[in-house]
């Protein structure tokens, strides 16, 4: 938060911010890192019947996020089993701790994430504007089109070869970051002019454009051991001495049979499982 100051805060009498940024901090510092899987509920299929995923393909998850929560695995109990199974262990729900500013911070941040930028400068001395307006990108001197370029063309059709185009134009310069993604992705403005300073033109990211800014019931988080679990429930936490800075979230293991993770996560979770297969040596 820009010109913000903790201190300031804290003599002023903000105590549950300041608890918060104590909270964050705590976190960051010993906190492990967790990846969070968020349910694509637009692309996950609803049986309409049964309310749940349509049967054979299962819930669709986003690719991860990390971030620093405190948890234990590994929680067993033993339960009293019938007949041939007199003793039976199980699995408890374990609980996941966050700092809530944090996670909300961190969501809105991937939803306002930038694909690509370009950036465009122009050393002459003329005036000098742009535009994308539709399919087209368009560069003026002083009112007058110097160049309009056709996005859907296989000539410009990236970003990184319009960049290429536009460094061929004496005076500019044109440079990006990023993926090398779709130049009709670009977002759309009105003309813009830029003499002496620098047009900074993007692409958004989409792929968290739908979610919630909280980690949420159906999410999937994976520990550094390798423990996927499944978010049963959220609620506020640190009722004693956080001022209720965080969020706890209750999970239970979480089996691969229905869950189509993105970058082959579930081949890296099979293999590095309760870290015993690189360990075991087949006789």
């Amino acid at each position: 938060m820009a010109g913000f100051n903790y201190f300031d805060e804290l003599r002023s009498g903000n105590t549950q911010q300041w608890i918060s940024y104590l909270n964050g901090e705590y976190m960051n510092l010993v906190a492990p890192i967790i990846h969070v899987f968020k349910l694509d509920k637009v692309r996950t299929q609803i049986d309409t019947l049964h309310g749940d995923e349509t049967f054979g393909i299962g819930r669709i998850y986003l690719p991860p996020y990390q971030m620093r929560a405190f948890h234990i695995d590994n929680t067993w109990k033993q339960v009293l089993g019938q007949d041939t199974m007199p003793y039976l262990e199980t699995q408890e729900d374990i609980q996941f701790i966050v700092n809530f500013e944090q996670m909300v911070q961190k969501i809105r941040e991937l939803k306002t994430r930038h694909t690509t930028n370009i950036y465009l400068e122009y050393s002459g001395t003329s005036e000098v504007s742009a535009l994308k307006q539709n399919d087209h990108f368009i560069i003026k001197i002083d009112g007058n089109v110097l160049a309009d370029y056709d996005l859907t063309d296989t000539n410009y059709n990236t970003t990184n070869k319009l960049v290429s185009t536009i460094n061929s134009i004496p005076n500019f310069t044109a440079t990006a970051d990023g993926e090398n993604d779709s130049s009709v992705s670009l977002v759309s403005f009105a003309e813009i002019r830029f003499k002496k300073s620098r047009l900074n033109i993007f692409s958004e990211d989409k792929t968290y454009v739908n979610s919630t800014d909280i980690i949420e019931a159906g999410d999937l988080i994976l520990t550094h051991n390798w423990f996927l679990y499944e978010v049963l429930s959220n609620v506020p936490g640190g009722d004693f001495g956080w001022d209720y800075a965080t969020m706890v979230f209750t999970c239970n293991l979480r089996s691969l049979d229905k869950a189509q993770l993105p970058n082959s996560y579930i081949d890296q979770i099979k293999r590095n499982e309760y870290g015993l297969r690189d360990k075991i040596k087949m006789e």
